[in-house]
């Protein structure tokens, strides 16, 4: 991270490969050690990852990129490994627009 010490920006595009709009989901990053034992974990929320410019009550549109940048603790030397998930957020029940 540029500006702030023991932190990391992870960098990486989503795209719905669906094809209809979907919500965006909520992003997980896990990380852990050689063993597999998990040292650090954090959710994201889509207003947490995404851009003020995008409109998330629209959604996301089929095929189309969107890059996105996490801020988070460095979790360490430990740490040689992750795990990136993305999973529909419950409280979106209600149709996108």
């Amino acid at each position: 991270h540029p500006s702030a010490h023991n932190a990391l920006i992870v960098s990486t595009t989503l795209i719905n490969n669906a094809d209809f709009v979907q919500p965006f989901p909520l992003l997980t990053m896990v990380f852990s050690d050689i063993n597999g034992k998990k040292i650090a974990q954090r959710r994201f929320t889509p207003r947490e990852y995404l851009d003020n410019s995008i409109d998330l009550e629209a959604g996301m549109t089929p095929d189309m990129p969107v890059r996105i940048e996490l801020e988070l603790v460095d979790p360490g030397k430990a740490a040689v490994n992750y795990e990136f998930f993305a999973e529909a957020d419950p409280r979106r029940t209600r149709p996108l627009r």
